[in-house]
């Protein structure tokens, strides 16, 4: 690991990033909808490989919770309280 030509900023997201897979057969669509709908969620981004949905939500809420539980399929994983790390804007 090398020093970087630009200056590079690490930053508390204060996000949990959560990683679904839904059940099969359900309208991505109104999942999609219904996800983001939820208080606390800020995106959903439908995505392709091993998880149908990203979902960025400001702690750990009920109501996301609760949708996916009834929505969730084999998968589901939340990835709490991490870092960016992003260029500096000068």
């Amino acid at each position: 690991m090398g020093d970087t030509k630009h200056k590079v900023k690490k930053v508390w997201s204060e996000r949990d990033l959560i990683l679904l897979k839904p059940k099969n057969g359900l309208d991505s669509d109104s999942v999609a909808k219904e996800l983001a709908a939820c208080s606390g969620v800020e995106a959903v981004h439908m995505t392709s490989g091993k998880y149908g949905f990203l979902i960025f939500a400001r702690g750990s809420n009920g109501s996301v919770g609760k949708v996916i539980s009834r929505i969730s399929g084999e998968d589901a994983d939340v990835l709490a309280n991490h870092y960016v790390y992003k260029m500096k804007k000068w």
